[in-house]
């Protein structure tokens, strides 16, 4: 099977990191790299081929060719002509075709925006939202939502327009790597942390850390900081940006780390973010709203986290946290246990390959995650 991808320099590292994982492993895909590869070495490479993955950013590419410039580019320049080259190599294919979206979200066009006809010519689909998140299918009060969180598309429709087109579909998380957990800080300085951007639900969170009277770590004035002093790395292109990027992640890396706890959701959409693995992987005990997801990808509330509302995080920061510190601990110790076997970026690997080859092979069946593994589920009903 051969897989198209394109190495980029991204804010988010998951694509990156998949990309990386993806060209320093033996799993048995023939990886091919438009940002490297000559027209030729994709057209030889799609001839040999039984069945063919792509990254959706190579499509989504060819009607944005500078992707999201200082927040996600590729590495090396590629043409408007050569990205129309490949799209089309790839859409003229007669062998099984999967997308795979790494980091998407689901108020956006998928791979930039695709013609029914187009998303029909897919034959599976691997992304976040095999499951529709709890949030999009209820779109809760309109202060939940930010306006840049808008592209004019409504999540729940969105969904179910591609649901329909491709109803073959895998279950393809965040994920991280090997290197990205860190060991517990055994005397954390904060008694809670709320990373990320600013979603209303994270200000509730921090909001209700505060009237508890509890020490908040300083995460968006750091932030900020990091932004600003960084800025001037603009000048000297993807160098620059990767190191501006390093230097975020840093500043979230040390934060999280030095907190009693940590506060994760995924905006007023319920949407499966990265820090749903980051923090985890950092041994912080982690708090979160209530999320089906976490639970079948093996993260038990109670056992490995703790479920709660934004406005209730502080409270049960100081009822429950900090009155049993090693419970907390030891909850914690147990999340980071669940990353380190099941969501690694060499599993994503694995899993995907194994469900790519049954593809190839005919299946047009739907693949979730069930207690931390990736199953049929559709088998799994037959056989029960």
């Amino acid at each position: 099977m051969t897989f198209i991808v394109a190495d980029v320099i991204g804010h988010c590292p998951s694509l990156q990191q998949f990309v990386y994982s993806l060209q320093n492993s033996n799993i048995g895909f023939n990886v091919v790299d438009i940002t490297k590869s000559t027209l030729d070495d994709v057209a030889q490479a799609l001839k040999k081929s039984d069945g063919v993955l792509v990254e959706a950013a190579v499509i989504g590419a060819r009607k944005r060719p500078e992707l999201f410039p200082h927040y996600l580019q590729f590495k090396r320049p590629v043409s408007q002509k050569r990205l129309d080259s490949v799209v089309s190599a790839v859409f003229s294919i007669e062998v099984p075709l999967i997308l795979v979206a790494t980091d998407f979200d689901l108020h956006g066009p998928l791979a930039g925006g695709l013609s029914p006809e187009e998303l029909n010519r897919f034959d599976s689909l691997a992304w976040n939202y095999v499951e529709l998140p709890p949030g999009a299918a209820s779109l809760r009060s309109e202060n939940d939502f930010e306006s840049w969180m808008s592209e004019g598309l409504n999540p729940k429709s969105n969904w179910e327009s591609i649901g329909t087109k491709i109803p073959s579909q895998i279950e393809f998380p965040h994920a991280v790597l090997l290197s990205d957990l860190g060991n517990s800080v055994s005397h954390a300085y904060w008694d809670a942390c709320v990373p990320g951007a600013q979603y209303s639900t994270r200000k509730q969170a921090a909001e209700s850390v505060k009237s508890s009277s509890l020490k908040l770590a300083p995460y968006q004035l750091a932030n900020q900081i990091a932004l600003k002093s960084t800025a001037p790395f603009r000048h000297f292109g993807n160098l620059g940006d990767q190191l501006r990027f390093k230097a975020q992640a840093a500043n979230q890396r040390t934060l999280v780390r030095n907190s009693k706890s940590c506060w994760v959701d995924g905006s007023g959409y319920d949407y499966f973010v990265r820090k749903f693995i980051e923090v985890p992987a950092l041994c912080t005990p982690m708090v979160t709203p209530p999320m089906p997801m976490l639970t079948r990808m093996g993260f038990e509330p109670n056992e490995t986290r703790l479920e709660t509302s934004p406005e209730q995080f502080g409270t049960m920061v100081s009822e429950v946290l900090k009155q049993a510190p090693n419970t907390a601990k030891a909850m914690a110790r147990r999340a980071q246990e669940v990353v380190r076997q099941h969501h690694l970026w060499s599993h994503r690997l694995m899993s995907l390959q194994r469900v790519a080859s049954e593809i190839v092979e005919g299946s047009r069946s739907t693949w979730m995650y069930q207690h931390g593994a990736l199953v049929d589920i559709q088998s799994s009903r037959r056989s029960s």
